[in-house]
Order: structure tokens, then C-alpha cells, then sequence
């Protein structure tokens, strides 16, 4: 994820310059016209969009960057409650702000939210503005989970996965609830950094 919004700086600070107005001149407007450009979507498929949105892996216990909806529950076929913006942007802001890295892994694990420079944007909602790429997913994800999952063409990529507790990077949960970190420390953590807003729609 580090590296990620590294890459990414550079094209934020672009973005808050242009969002401020530029000015342009043109043959047809030789005394310059002003224009505006803004970030309107972050479109991809879901493992690139929860990297690049701060969000943690879909295999996470929060998994989900649109609702508060859990992994354990997500066979329910139900909507979950609705992210809010701002509790996302004060949980992402919270994990940048944390010192240490065993602070930044308590926080993600809590909330299944990380920093992303995106969040920088001052019109960016992160909730609203990831939207998943419906054509990609629908090769990659619907037909391969038919395929591999309910008709059990390729036993291997399922036999593979089951011993992946995480990917792309990220670290599972099971792997953070084993860490050397007490519960009283890992709350006291939570607490420290977190605003009251983001405890309270995690405990609703």
C-alpha cells in the first residue's frame, strides 16, 4: 500500500492543482479560459479498487468498500449498512497518523481501511466515487466463481486459495489476531486514534 501511494502523490498533487483552475489559452480563446479537472471515479476491478481506495482485501472481515457488511456474514445474500463517507475518511486519516506499523495493522484490521493519497482530493467521497468495473469482474469473477466454485471445474485454483490467507499484500486477519499484541493494548490502540464517529458506526 506504501508503495502504491507513492506512485499515486504525484498524480494527486496534479489533481488538487487542477481542481483549482488553470489557465488555458487557446487560438480560439487567446486571452486564456480557465479549467477545472476533476477525479469523478475510481473504476476498476475489485482488488485493484479497494488498493488504490485504501480499502483492505475482499478477503478481509470488512470486505466490502460500499457497506459495513462482515465476511462471516456474506453468504446472507443481504445489503449491509452503508459506509459513510466521512467515517471512512476519519478511519484513513487515523491509519496515516499512527506511528508505528503495529498501530497501522490494529487500526486496518478494526475498521478495513487504510490511507490512500485519493483520500486528499477535497470533493473525493470514497464511498460514492468507487465504482467496480462491471466487464472485468464479470470474466474474472462471476463466471470464474461459477466455473471453479459451483460447478468444480478446476479443483486446483481452489485448493490453491485455500492456502492463501491473504493477497495482494495484505495481511489476513488471522494472521493480525495472532500477532504478540494483547487485546488490552490492541483496544487501547483503537481508542487512541480513532474518532468517536468511526467507533460509533462500528459498534451500531
Amino acid at each position: 500500500m506504501v508503495t502504491l501511494n507513492n506512485v499515486l502523490k504525484p498524480l494527486i498533487d496534479e489533481l488538487i492543482e487542477l481542481n483549482r483552475g488553470v489557465k488555458c489559452i487557446t487560438p480560439n480563446h487567446p486571452h486564456g479560459r480557465y479549467v477545472v479537472v476533476k477525479l469523478v471515479g475510481l473504476i476498476d476491478n475489485i482488488v485493484s479498487t479497494h488498493k488504490a481506495g485504501g480499502f483492505m482485501s475482499h478477503y478481509a472481515k470488512d470486505f466490502c468498500s460500499w457497506c459495513e457488511l462482515k465476511e462471516i456474514e456474506r453468504n446472507h445474500l443481504k445489503l449491509g449498512k452503508p459506509r459513510k463517507w466521512s467515517a471512512v475518511l476519519s478511519a484513513s486519516r487515523s491509519w496515516k497518523r499512527a506511528n508505528y506499523t503495529t498501530a497501522q495493522q490494529c487500526l486496518a484490521q478494526y475498521c478495513g481501511i487504510r490511507w490512500s493519497e485519493i483520500n486528499r482530493l477535497p470533493y473525493w467521497d470514497p464511498v460514492k466515487n468507487i465504482c467496480l468495473g462491471v466487464l472485468h469482474n464479470w470474466y474474472e469473477g462471476t463466471l470464474q466463481h461459477n466455473f471453479c466454485y459451483q460447478w468444480g471445474f478446476d479443483t486446483a485454483i481452489i485448493e490453491k486459495e485455500k492456502h492463501q490467507p491473504g493477497i495482494s499484500g495484505y495481511k489476513s486477519d488471522e494472521l493480525m489476531e495472532n500477532s504478540t499484541q494483547s487485546k488490552n493494548e490492541y483496544n487501547l490502540t483503537i481508542s487512541g486514534y480513532l474518532s468517536q464517529e468511526v467507533i460509533s458506526s462500528k459498534n451500531n
